[in-house]
């Protein structure tokens, strides 16, 4: 039976009910497990999704090996690395194809010079150590030793050459190479270095798994919503909050040559594979062992199969179980002092979760703990308001997912364990891990966060990517608006908030769930957040009448009798002042200044720079200043005057440029940054060159383009300070 047909029938089987009541979830999953058609179907497409093998291969890591020999032998480093690290992730355990993965990338990295990373892959070579291939040690000891040498660990790179010295069996010509490399370092001594030297702020801001709030921030419920709100002025530029994930799926293994570490989320070109499947990568040992007893060890049997990747935000549904759902016990002990609890009674609790949850200052939760789960479980779901294909489609996964954790895991007994003193049998267990598998399913929908890296790509002008997807129960309270007043950026899985603008005492803290008022007009928006969120946004912005519709002006015309502004209607175009008017004349004028503006390439005289003036001008007259087809004007004109030595006239048109690109993109976007510092580099540093050439360093114009250059840098630089979580220099 197909997944299609397994709906169907599950779908005729469950009884009728409010989807967003606990109770009905609860008789719905125990229809089906009692159902024996429904169980047997649903188990019979389990097992066939398990006959699909996506484990360990030493076939496929041959082959990725291979490739990578290829492009290390035409010194192509870095696709030489990519492929070895693949081999790596397919190579099984403790055999000569993992072997010589590891070898082979250690040497790639010794040739790169990363020394701290060829000493980890030689060291796992040297463990695995194949009785096949133990004549290859000679050159790992030796490569381990030069690798120390040159990090100037001169004492543990003399304790690798004293073992190869007693332990390895060298022939003629690996001895008079080892004599010659004793020789060499000789009276070596190691210097002192600042190596331990570690910023405390940054320490205690981006390394281990704390959350941070800033003080100047609280939570409220107001009118029956909870939301963060400032207790102080908040400068803009100012850091509110990072939030580790409370649980994290990469979307991809890879992208591009880079690994992302399915723990924290960092990429690694090195990545140090799961020892059970070839699905999740980890930047480094101690994620691999952290990820592994967390959720891991729960899922990796089944990612061997390659059933998560079927299943979509389902699969960080299950992390979510499998982080959360052991520390219940404690929950419950701390927010309800109750030490057996009935499995219907358990709506009560979620309900005592959420007030509990509402009565707390943001500060309450900066360390882990179990309100973390319970935080978790007081986010929105709107479970009631999905339509009943999908109310189906997302049960019927979840009971299948919980077939496959019961069937082929100890994860249940992991749960009654940590769990003892609840009064729960196991059938019910069973029962409430599905419900929440449902519940997870509800709230990842409206409380998810993509995460995304800095990756530029010219072919659709994106300058972030996602790579993963993860919940964030502190940063899920705030609030939508169609202008927000933060940015949030990403150090691996890690999410941080900042303040875009200046927020003053008693203000909301707003994210975008969406769209922008800036980039889809208010019924686009409006249709997106009631269908994906359930609400209609009643933000500053919508509630605005000469706002709502902001972004229809970046198409705008003017209007030939009143000058107001034109909207191209779906039915006719409509002045916002005089009413219903006919573009036809401005459409043929605009034809023929098109025509003209791309007949110009170069300025010969005054006469073309006049011309081209005009034309500007002609453009000026018929379009709405909003309309984005100027930002093209403004740019191509900057350049031809620029090149033809109509300097001032080429920062002139560039101011425009760049007011246009503020209004269109948001002042203190990332697009905005990338054009500030197109302008610093490409128009005033080359013109403040060309003055200082023609001895006018003095000159006025020489300090009003300076003091313009520092003006341009200093926004980029807070731009991207804002987006990239560093501080420039």
């Amino acid at each position: 039976m197909d997944w299609f047909s397994l709906l169907d029938t599950f779908k005729q089987k469950l009884p009728s009910g409010d989807r967003g009541d606990f109770k009905y979830q609860v008789r719905c999953v125990r229809e089906v497990m009692r159902n024996t058609e429904i169980r047997k179907n649903t188990l019979d497409y389990v097992q066939r999704a398990r006959e699909i093998v996506n484990g360990k291969s030493n076939v496929e890591s041959f082959k990725y090996r291979s490739l990578g020999n290829e492009f290390y032998k035409s010194k192509d480093l870095d696709k030489a690395l990519f492929y070895y690290s693949n081999a790596i992730i397919y190579g099984e355990q403790d055999t000569e194809h993992l072997f010589y993965a590891y070898s082979n990338r250690s040497a790639t990295l010794y040739h790169k010079f990363d020394w701290e990373l060829c000493i980890k892959d030689t060291e796992k070579a040297i463990e695995i150590r194949p009785s096949v291939v133990v004549d290859k040690q000679f050159i790992l000891y030796k490569r381990l030793a030069e690798c120390l040498i040159h990090l100037n660990k001169i004492e543990k790179a003399l304790e690798v050459i004293s073992h190869m010295d007693s332990e390895l069996t060298l022939n003629e010509k690996q001895l008079a190479e080892f004599n010659e490399f004793k020789d060499k370092i000789k009276g070596r001594t190691e210097s002192k270095s600042d190596d331990n030297y570690i910023d405390v702020a940054l320490s205690a801001m981006f390394i281990g798994n704390d959350i941070y709030s800033s003080s100047q921030l609280n939570m409220r419920k107001i009118n029956g919503y909870r939301g963060i709100y400032c207790n102080r002025d908040i400068e803009a530029g100012q850091l509110l909050f990072i939030e580790p994930a409370y649980a994290s799926v990469t979307l991809n293994r890879e992208q591009d040559e880079l690994f992302f570490c399915d723990s924290c989320g960092i990429s690694t070109k090195t990545p140090v594979p799961c020892p059970g499947c070839s699905e999740h990568v980890y930047c480094a040992n101690e994620c691999q062992v952290l990820a592994w007893e967390k959720y891991h060890k729960w899922e990796c049997l089944i990612s061997q199969h390659g059933f998560w990747k079927t299943v979509g935000i389902a699969h960080l549904a299950s992390r979510l179980l499998f982080v959360g759902l052991p520390t219940l016990s404690s929950t419950l002990y701390t927010l309800n002092n109750k030490a057996s609890l009935k499995l219907e009674e358990i709506s009560e609790l979620l309900k005592l979760i959420t007030t509990t949850i509402d009565s707390k200052a943001c500060s309450y939760y900066k360390s882990p703990s179990v309100f973390n789960y319970a935080f978790l479980l007081s986010l929105v779901d709107n479970i009631q308001e999905l339509n009943k294909e999908d109310f189906y489609k997302y049960l019927l996964t979840a009971v299948m997912i919980t077939l496959q954790i019961h069937n082929h895991t100890k994860f249940v007994d992991h749960v009654l364990n940590r769990n003892a003193d609840i009064g729960v049998v196991l059938d019910d267990w069973i029962t409430l891990i599905a419900v929440l598998l449902l519940q997870h399913i509800g709230k990842l929908i409206c409380n998810a966060s993509s995460i995304s890296i800095y990756k530029p790509d010219p072919s659709s002008l994106e300058n972030f990517s996602c790579v993963g997807s993860g919940i964030y129960p502190m940063i899920s309270v705030m609030n939508h608006s169609c202008n927000s007043n933060i940015v949030t950026s990403f150090v691996g899985s890690k999410q941080v908030v900042k303040a875009r603008y200046k927020i003053k005492k008693d203000e909301e803290i707003f994210n975008c769930y969406g769209t922008t008022f800036r980039t889809a007009d208010f019924e686009q928006r409006q249709f997106w957040l009631l269908n994906q969120y359930h609400f209609k946004c009643e933000c500053i912005i919508c509630s605005n009448p000469h706002m709502r519709d902001f972004s229809k002006t970046f198409f705008a015309y003017k209007c030939m009798n009143c000058k107001g502004t034109v909207i191209q209607d779906v039915e006719k175009p409509f002045c916002m002042r005089c009413g219903v008017v006919d573009l036809g004349k401005t459409f043929k004028e605009l034809e023929k200044l098109r025509k003209k503006f791309d007949s110009l390439h170069a300025l010969t005289n005054e006469n073309e720079k006049d011309q081209i003036t005009l034309i500007c001008y002609g453009f000026e007259r018929n379009l709405h200043k909003n309309n984005n087809e100027l930002l093209e004007i403004y740019k191509r004109m900057s350049e031809m005057c620029f090149e033809s030595g109509y300097y001032e006239d080429a920062i002139h048109y560039y101011d425009k440029y760049i007011t246009l690109s503020e209004t269109i993109c948001g002042d203190h976007t990332f697009e905005v940054a990338e054009i500030y510092y197109e302008f610093s580099i490409n128009i005033l540093m080359k013109y403040l060159k060309h003055l200082a050439n023609a001895n006018k360093k003095k000159s006025v114009l020489y300090r009003l383009t300076f003091n313009k250059l520092k003006f341009a840098l200093k926004k980029a630089l807070f731009i991207y300070e804002l987006y990239f979580c560093v501080q420039f220099d």
